[in-house]
């Protein structure tokens, strides 16, 4: 028998679910819901970024293939179903940038406010 390791459970049969399966589970459900899985957003990202000429709208960051700190992601400023996106709503970060934006609604998530 195999077995992987589970951050929560430790080691745990490979053929059996736990936390960590069902956790990227509904995160993939939860891109699907939200259209992130669409060929629409992904030309859409691809088009932002190469607008943006592969740095980041609000730092400057530049891509880069040495500096695995410097990926850039698209955000959909307002959220929303990603699918119906326009190009004007998409803006180009920097994981830095993108967790500083999200970071602040992950908090109040937490504290129950909208």
């Amino acid at each position: 028998m195999t077995y992987r390791v589970c951050p929560k459970h430790g080691l745990v049969p490979t053929n059996k679910r736990c936390c960590a399966s069902r956790n990227q589970q509904r995160r993939w459900q939860a891109d699907k819901e939200l259209g992130r899985t669409t060929a629409h957003w992904k030309r859409l990202r691809a088009t932002a970024t190469h607008r943006a000429h592969s740095t980041c709208s609000r730092c400057g960051t530049a891509e880069s293939d040495h500096d695995a700190g410097s990926k850039l992601t698209c955000d959909l400023i307002g959220g929303g179903d990603h699918s119906r996106a326009t190009l004007d709503q998409v803006r180009v970060l920097c994981k830095r940038c993108h967790g500083h934006g999200d970071g602040g609604r992950r908090t109040r998530k937490k504290l129950g406010a909208k």
